[in-house]
């Protein structure tokens, strides 16, 4: 009996031994799994953290595609207004030049009445300074010579209004504006518009790159 009880004994000692064995083993795995559990925990947290932070990223780039469409629209609208600016301007031009020409046909028109008059007044001078007789056909002459001096003494006056309205005139064309220079504002303005759509296209196809890049991202962190 005692040799069995012995026996037994020793059978149910190797038993617990193993048994502390596997509890042990088991022991260094539960810890190396909790270990390994906050560890994924952490990793959750971070994952979860960087998916908050992009989908911030995406709504604000979100908002910035909205800005670059809304942008772009009022681009487009400016073109148009400025377009239709630019048509009035052309037409305030031509009108512009149309007003140059007859002001220079004006000041023309008054130097030439000058020309004549000047020539006319050398003429009766000659005249003047001629003796005729006293026969019928030189009375007529010199009522002739009157006359011309009357019309001359007329186109005198004539001529000091010309002079008046040419200066007048003159000082008009000189403040008139060029036509050149409303159109090298309007290509400026124009080549300005161009280059910032240009940018504002640039923009927006960099906020729709993110906005893809980040949604991969945003997959890949889910699965």
């Amino acid at each position: 009996m005692n040799a069995k009880s012995d026996e037994l004994i020793t059978e149910l000692q190797k038993v617990i031994s193993i048994k502390k064995a596997e509890m042990d083993d088991l022991k260094e795995k539960l810890d190396s799994s909790k270990k390994h559990l906050t560890l994924l925990t952490s990793e959750i947290a971070e994952g979860r953290a960087k998916i908050a932070a992009n989908k911030i990223k995406i709504a604000t780039l979100d908002a910035d595609k909205t800005a670059c469409i809304q942008i772009e629209k009022l681009d487009v609208e400016m073109i148009n207004k400025f377009n239709i600016m630019c048509e009035e301007v052309c037409k305030v031009n031509e009108e512009i030049e149309k007003q140059i020409i007859e002001l220079q046909l004006e000041i023309e028109a008054a130097r030439d009445v000058k020309s004549i008059v000047n020539t006319y007044e050398e003429t009766l001078g000659i005249l003047s300074s001629m003796r005729f007789g006293n026969n019928d056909s030189m009375n007529d002459t010199r009522k002739e010579i009157e006359n011309a001096r009357n019309e001359l003494h007329m186109l005198l006056d004539e001529v000091q209004t010309f002079e008046v309205n040419e200066k007048t005139l003159s000082d008009k064309l000189s403040n008139v504006a060029h036509a050149d220079i409303p159109l090298a504002i309007k290509h400026q303005i124009f080549h300005d518009l161009k280059k910032r759509k240009g940018k504002l296209v640039q923009k927006l196809m960099h906020a729709r790159f993110s906005r893809s890049r980040l949604d991969s991202r945003f997959l890949m962190s889910d699965l």
